[in-house]
């Protein structure tokens, strides 16, 4: 457990932030920048730890997740220009939730915008992520700490994220699965309850041991990502993956090795983060489904 000072106050405040199973698995330490600005407290914690697992193999992938604190930002845009940007066809192919019952609508646009990335990478850069950053930056123009808080186009993480979009073409698309979505949901209640963050459940539990309940001996992942109700913008924080050394959240969306194809999603309110996503990921071939 860490112990942090809220930086600029006058009280002792302070902030306890779990390290989770970061020492047990990666022996890193978190990362841990505070910004206290006109009441408004950004944190951005990274934690490394375990969210890939392959054939019941543990594969340790040092990967993180970022928590964002916010008033009452609410990112939320798509333009038309965006839209008509792709076709119907193309459209139609990445909405592969549109139908499902279990899912609500900004978690079905959880899977339709990252495979709008798969399938696209250049062009879903040059549109849905522009209309992200446009309507993200906006919002954090009523800050003091603009500067520290909005994406900034010309960082290497925002460069970064445009070279690897320019590579990506024509992957394979997730598709929805209504128990992987269960393990998903389990794991967000869980977290909101227990006012926790990290891929570890409060009983110990890692993402192998809830997903191989259910899928034993399959490639699995997980992202986590905190601070966002809507689906266009958790899977762009995520595709951004700032202050992530190894862009983990990136790869496992972006990623072709492990064949990853199924997910798994819950959007969720969260007593100290406003809101959490987790997307669980799995790998099982089409035809036996």
């Amino acid at each position: 457990m860490y112990k942090c000072k809220m930086p600029g106050t006058k009280r002792g405040i302070y902030l306890y932030i779990d390290t989770i199973s970061a020492n047990r698995f990666c022996r890193l330490a978190p990362t841990i920048n505070l910004i206290w600005a006109n009441g408004l407290i950004i944190v951005i914690a990274t934690y490394y730890t375990v969210d890939i697992y392959v054939n019941s193999i543990m594969k340790i992938i040092c990967t993180a997740f970022v928590l964002f604190f916010f008033t009452a930002t609410s990112v939320s845009a798509q333009s038309f220009t965006s839209t008509n940007s792709w076709s119907p066809e193309e459209l139609e192919m990445a909405n592969t939730a549109k139908n499902t019952t279990y899912l609500n609508d900004e978690e079905k646009k959880i899977i339709f915008y990252m495979n709008l990335s798969r399938m696209d990478g250049s062009k879903f850069f040059n549109t849905y992520f522009q209309d992200f950053v446009n309507a993200y930056n906006s919002d954090m123009k009523q800050y003091s700490n603009f500067d520290q808080l909005r994406v900034n186009r010309k960082d290497k993480y925002y460069r970064g994220l445009e070279k690897d979009l320019k590579d990506i073409k024509g992957l394979s698309v997730f598709r929805p699965d209504e128990t992987l979505t269960y393990v998903a949901q389990q794991h967000a209640k869980d977290l909101s309850k227990n006012n926790i963050a990290g891929h570890n459940s409060s009983d110990g539990r890692t993402v192998k041991d809830r997903i191989s309940q259910y899928y034993p001996r399959h490639a699995m992942a997980e992202n986590l990502a905190f601070g966002f109700s809507k689906g266009l913008a958790n899977v762009c924080m995520l595709l951004l993956d700032k202050d992530v050394p190894d862009l983990g959240h990136r790869k496992t969306i972006l990623e072709t090795s492990y064949n990853l194809n199924f997910a798994g999603v819950n959007i969720r309110k969260h007593p100290g983060y406003r809101y959490c996503a987790v997307i669980d990921f799995i790998s099982v071939p089409v035809a036996t489904r």
